[in-house]
């Protein structure tokens, strides 16, 4: 546990230049599998630590047979104990490389699961299956490697007996010219057998040291690693200490530059800012894009490193970075959202002990609701605040996960306290966001220090906002209130102004102030929806026996059950030829072919050396089929997954799909086979054992029915308690994964609000649950072992004297004694099978819970479609494409209503369409229906004449392209990111960076093209991610394309030339629009209005601007009463310009 927490805390905390370095699936491999697979071997440990000792013991009882003899088999030891090192030192380097690689094939897993959506949109599941497909094969490499040096102790250490008898009796034939007395030879030959005992042991613990050595070595290089100082909120100054100071401020920067990188020959991201912020203010920053407008807060918490500082006066007297007050509230642009309810996800792990601080902690709870506008969202919602988000916030759209930040800071935030707000506002309706900035960010939020990034420039002519930062090129080059600034027309702020004509919708705010509280108030007796809020299924866990159909599952994954009986007959030869010097031992012993010695002598050492080579003969085959076997389910459960519907994504954890992958798969490729391994084995030595034991005394086979009957009776009793165990240690340990990735994922938030203990507190409660789960496993692992010790002593016991009392029955006496020492080996024998007996069902487990996942799935409709060749050829859809709907019916869920009901338009080819309507009326639906995420209930929607039903999924998707609200991108180069199938030259890339205003941004880049993207896109701006997806988007040259506020997070004055690149360069393309701010739609042919999932309203925007209904409320609250109101979408003259670009 502590291993794991460590990892998690230093995850969270590692500076964003090596990020990189250590992708989340590294950390959650090394946290979460490296160290299991240490505890799956700590019994190998400690009895590596008996190993000394036992081969003490036996070297002093060889003494005794023959004198200085013995001497010269520490030569073999000592020979064999190096063989054993080196193969054990390959072991733990094979096993660190094969984490390793486990670790970057989880994290391609994760960054698939995390953007799954755009990947579908995208076409590029094939193309993230043959990353993971790649780095497995890699992986799979060093898992031979792992298991075959494992495979190589065993035969090693069985060379040990057969090397010293040897050594010990052909030196005695030398000096003596025959084999000692045949009492003396019989216990050589058994202390020899004796010595496979603490060499196979002293390898394991050699092995399993190099592995606990290896995972040390990884813990060790992530520990050393730079983290960032993260800046800690000082409490408020005493009102004594302001009197006399003459100021109180909240933020105080002196000529501090910050940067993303820890080389400080890098060009910093804030350069020499100076910045003094008083107490209870609400100041706005505002830029292009790429200025450093978001890099302001983040330093303000300490998530860059300082670079460097000016030599001011102050410098001595006061901190350069000074941040203090009562709280610490952060609104990022990507919202942190758990996978929880949005009531929990609003607390953020507020909680209230009495009844009075409950009572107060509800009605700040609805103030927050409603403030936020969150309220009317209760309506829709299935469970009002109870309902279940899922992971990303992946059922929430982009406004609500905002309005859902929002509310949680309203929360947290106290008199005094600080609040960071970082363009809040981008994602939201024009009406929506003026209700939040009044009633939340003017209103609710008054009373704390305030700074507020923003592209909304209409705002800031409010009395409340009392100064404006205007940043360029990473450095503030202008502040002052907006009066001084919309002064100055030739100032940065004036021209970022007269972009969005501000004034024109500035003086329409006082309508919207005086509506949107009223409807907050109305709202507020439904916080809390009745309807069925649940979105993630439990995990399903089987109860009873292992089913026959699992082991069928696995054993044709292994090729069939010829091929496991041909592997049990490996096993079975390999004993045989173990036994077999033994019985020929005793062959001449009796002089049983009348030979000499030195013939004697050679064919037994040709025995010995034949059963050496079966052994290693046999082990590899497990190796070999087992892992043909893992690849074969690997490869099958990962395709089955890569091409589940969206549905299993949104009601499936990412963590539980992890462990499948990861944890589940690592049973099967180790634990499983080398289980079975040992069964077969211990099997067999119980058959041949008692075989040469029933050969000299036959009533001893009745005797051992009697206790294998009991040996089945404790295996029972075993089996039932250990297979429920296991079972719950898998399931337990999906969420802890889930919380392990949410936290790192949301660790500049978490500790913004300084809830690092509620949230270390949530992963160490699930984290004990598992552990528990594991413990109780091992408790009763060490239960059974212990009573099946003594079942195995009474054994050998009883049969001991069974031996020496029953008459022999003709055999003669060397047999006898064979058969003795052999009967004081099957004790431990039926042991050991009886214990791999239970440990083989139980690791079956994860075979049942893969197979789910390999056989269960719900599949998307067919990748391809008979239809699918002809449209090819007939390159569909061609230039005249129109796009229908019928009628369609969809719903998410079956107790659901209806996301569309009856919705039915007919568009145009190059039409250019915009989608507006209130949260949850349908818009997005749109989309996902077009692009067949979900099926529809009813209707069809016909593409080009074509009615998509009948087109592979594949096909279609490769045919439409989306712009998604939330920008994705992949670690790797850049150009990958721009171009993931590399199917488009450097000089249209540079083209497509051009038209969207980027090349100079990527040309400053080290490598340009080639610049390394982190996970997540988090080494770029949101607003260069959007528009780096945007880029993106136009290199494919679809017929449809679809825009959901692309634009958003980009200032205006990029805005408008993007805006301007869109108009002109997409005339060929019918355009479907979502708008949350109307001004990217106004220009459109036509707007379509949707509510509560049906069409509501339909025309061209000056004919619905002229009459009453939806679209004329929603634009009049955001100010535009005509199409020429807002100046953001170029005129006529404008788009010439463009042609140039």
């Amino acid at each position: 546990m502590a291993v794991a927490q460590a990892v998690l805390r230093k995850g969270s905390m590692l500076h964003p230049d090596v990020q990189d370095k250590f992708r989340r699936g590294d950390l959650v491999t090394l946290a979460l599998s490296d160290f299991s697979r240490l505890i799956d071997m700590s019994n190998v440990l400690m009895l590596g630590i008996g190993a000394p000792f036992m081969l003490l013991f036996a070297f002093v009882f060889l003494g005794v047979l023959l004198g200085p003899l013995v001497l010269a088999d520490f030569v073999v030891v000592l020979v064999a104990g190096y063989l054993i090192s080196r193969v054990a030192g390959l072991q733990g380097s094979s096993f660190r490389q094969k984490m390793m690689w486990q670790g970057r094939r989880i994290a391609v897993l994760n960054e698939m699961l995390q953007s799954v959506r755009f990947i579908k949109y995208y076409v590029l599941e094939d193309h993230y299956e043959a990353q993971m497909v790649k780095h497995r094969c890699q992986e799979e490499s060093k898992l031979f490697g792992m298991k075959g040096s494992m495979a190589l102790v065993w035969p090693l250490a069985s060379l040990v007996p057969t090397l010293t008898s040897v050594v010990c009796l052909g030196l005695y034939i030398m000096i003596h010219g025959a084999l000692p007395p045949t009492e003396d030879t019989l216990a050589v030959m058994a202390i020899a057998r004796f010595l496979f005992a603490p060499f196979a042991f002293f390898g394991g613990f050699l092995g399993g040291f190099n592995m606990l050595r290896s995972a040390c070595s990884r813990l060790g290089v992530l520990l050393r690693q730079p983290e960032v100082a993260r800046q800690l909120m000082l409490p408020p100054p005493p009102p004594e200490e302001k009197a006399e100071k003459g100021d109180d401020l909240a933020v105080r920067i002196v000529g501090q530059s910050f940067s993303w990188t820890l080389n400080e020959d890098d060009k910093p991201a804030v350069k020499k800012l100076t910045l003094e912020v008083p107490r209870g203010e609400l100041w706005a920053i505002v830029g292009e894009l790429g200025s450093g407008k978001s890099s302001i807060l983040a330093a303000l918490m300490g998530c860059m490193s300082v670079v460097s500082q000016d030599s001011g006066p102050d410098k001595n007297d006061k901190p350069a970075i000074y941040t203090s007050g009562a709280s610490r509230s952060y609104v990022g642009q990507m919202p942190m959202i758990m996978n929880a309810t949005l009531r929990n996800n609003v607390l953020f792990g507020l909680s209230a002990g009495t009844e009075e601080a409950k009572v107060k902690l509800e009605a700040d709870y609805s103030e927050a609701l409603a403030v936020s506008a969150l309220l009317p969202d209760l309506e829709v919602l299935p469970g009002g605040d109870q309902t279940e988000i899922g992971e990303k916030g992946i059922t929430l759209s982009g406004g609500q996960k905002a309005r859902v930040a929002l509310a949680r800071a309203v929360m947290a935030a106290q008199p005094g306290g600080l609040v960071l707000l970082d363009d809040p506002l981008a994602a939201v309706d024009a009406h929506v966001g003026h209700h939040i900035f009044h009633e939340c960010i003017v209103g609710a939020l008054a009373g704390t220090t305030r700074l507020l990034v923003t592209n909304q420039l209409h705002f800031l002519s409010h009395a409340n906002v009392a100064r404006v930062i205007v940043m360029k090129a990473g450095e503030l080059v202008e502040q002052g209130t907006f009066a001084e600034l919309a002064a100055q027309p030739s100032s940065n702020f004036s021209k970022m102004v007269s972009s969005v004509g501000g004034s024109q919708k500035q003086k329409d705010e006082s309508k919207v102030e005086q509506k949107a509280p009223e409807k907050a108030v109305e709202a507020k007796i439904k916080v809390v929806n009745t309807g069925n809020g649940e979105l993630v299924k439990k995990e399903n866990k089987r109860e009873g026996v292992v089913t026959w159909a699992t082991f069928q599952f696995w054993f044709a994954a292994l090729g069939g059950i010829r091929v496991f009986l041909m592997l049990a007959m490996f096993s079975w030869m390999f004993h045989l030829a173990e036994l077999a010097p033994d019985i020929f031992l005793v062959g001449w012993q009796m002089d049983f072919f009348t030979q000499e010695t030195s013939w004697y002598f050679g064919i037994w050492v040709g025995i010995s050396l034949f059963g050496f080579g079966m052994l290693i003969f046999s082990r590899f085959s497990w190796v070999y089929f087992t892992l043909k076997a893992s690849r074969k389910i690997q490869s099958s459960m990962l395709r089955r997954v890569m091409h589940c519907p969206m549905g299993f994504f949104d009601t499936t954890p990412s963590g539980r799909i992890i462990n499948r992958l990861g944890e589940d798969q690592m049973q099967i490729d180790f634990t499983l086979p080398l289980n079975f391994e040992v069964l077969c084995i211990s099997s067999w030595q119980v058959v041949d054992q008692l075989a040469v034991g029933i050969s000299c005394r036959p009533w001893v086979g009745v005797f051992v029915l009697v206790f294998g009957v009991l040996f089945m009776l404790m295996r029972e009793i075993y089996r039932r308690t250990s297979r429920e165990m296991i079972r719950w240690w898998m399931v337990t340990k999906s969420p802890v994964f889930n919380i392990f990735e949410e936290t790192l994922s949301g660790s500049t938030t978490i500790f913004a609000f300084q809830r690092e203990d509620y949230f270390g507190e949530r992963f160490e409660k699930a984290l004990q649950v598992n552990m528990e789960w594991l413990m109780s496993r091992d408790v009763a692992n060490l239960w059974t072992e212990q009573r099946l010790q003594w079942l195995a002593s009474l054994v050998v016991g009883v049969l001991a004297v069974l031996m020496v009392m029953m008459p022999s029955a003709g055999a003669s006496p060397q047999l006898t004694a064979l058969g003795l020492i052999y009967a004081l080996q099957l004790g431990f024998s039926l042991k050991t099978a009886s214990y791999f007996l239970v440990a083989v069902e139980g690791v079956f487990a994860s075979v049942e819970r893969v197979m789910e996942f390999t056989n269960d799935l719900q599949q998307e409709p067919p990748w391809q479609m008979p239809a699918d060749a002809a449209l090819v050829q007939a390159k569909w859809p061609q230039d005249e494409c129109s796009l229908v709907f019928e009628d369609v019916c969809v719903r998410y869920l079956p107790h659901l209503p209806r996301a569309l009901d009856g919705f039915s338009v007919s568009l145009k080819a190059r039409e250019k369409v915009g989608l507006v309507g209130r949260t949850g009326s349908g818009k997005s639906t749109v989309m996902g229906t077009l692009f067949r995420l979900m099926e529809l209930e009813s209707g069809r929607i016909l593409l080009g004449g074509v009615d998509i039903a009948g087109v592979g999924v594949g096909h279609l998707r490769r045919q439409i392209t989306i712009v998604p609200q939330d920008p994705i991108l992949f670690s790797g180069e850049l150009r990958k990111n721009l171009d993931p199938l590399g199917v488009r030259t450097d000089a249209e890339l540079w083209a497509a960076l051009k038209g969207c205003s980027l090349s100079a941004m990527v040309e400053s880049l080290e490598g340009g093209l080639s610049a390394k993207v982190a996970e997540g896109g988090i080494n770029f701006s949101v607003g260069e991610r959007q528009v780096l997806c945007l880029a993106r988007a136009l290199l494919r040259e679809s017929r449809i394309l679809c825009l959901d506020e692309a634009t958003a997070n980009v200032d205006p004055t990029n805005d408008k030339r993007i805006q301007q690149v869109l108009s002109q360069g997409l005339q060929d393309c019918l355009v479907l629009t979502i708008a949350h701010r109307l001004h990217t739609v106004l220009r459109s042919d036509r707007i379509l209005v949707l509510e509560r999932g049906y069409l509501a309203q339909s025309g061209p925007p000056a004919t619905l601007l002229a009459q009453p209904g939806i679209f004329k409320e929603l634009a009049n609250q955001a100010g535009i009463y005509n199409v020429n109101s807002d100046s953001t979408l170029p005129t006529q003259s404008e788009g010439e310009a463009v042609k140039s670009i």
